[in-house]
């Protein structure tokens, strides 16, 4: 509970150094996710709630065993969005990193 009240802000980008030569796969897939993540009272007062977004983009599944899966070449993307411009910024770190890599 402490930790989710401690975030006040976006948290930082991490430094992600562009390989030299470019991947290539005949397929990617982009899966985005979002929840609702309630908070706890604080000096006796609802805080309302926040919403969690995650965008993951991967190049394919592999079987691991029965009915489980592993998805190859994942990379994820998330955080707490608020609103439209942030909304966009989301999407265009993802186009961002699809450029680069």
């Amino acid at each position: 509970m402490d930790k989710v009240h401690g975030i006040a802000e976006e948290l930082p980008d991490e430094d992600i150094v562009p390989e030299d030569e470019k991947k290539w796969c005949d397929y990617l897939y982009i899966e985005a996710d979002e929840n609702h993540i309630h908070r706890q009272k604080y000096n006796g007062e609802e805080q309302g709630c926040m919403i969690g977004k995650l965008v993951y983009i991967f190049e394919g599944k592999e079987d691991v065993c029965k009915d489980r899966r592993r998805l190859v070449g994942v990379h994820y993307h998330g955080g707490l969005y608020k609103g439209g411009d942030e909304n966009r910024k989301l999407w265009e770190d993802v186009q961002n990193y699809i450029d680069e890599h």
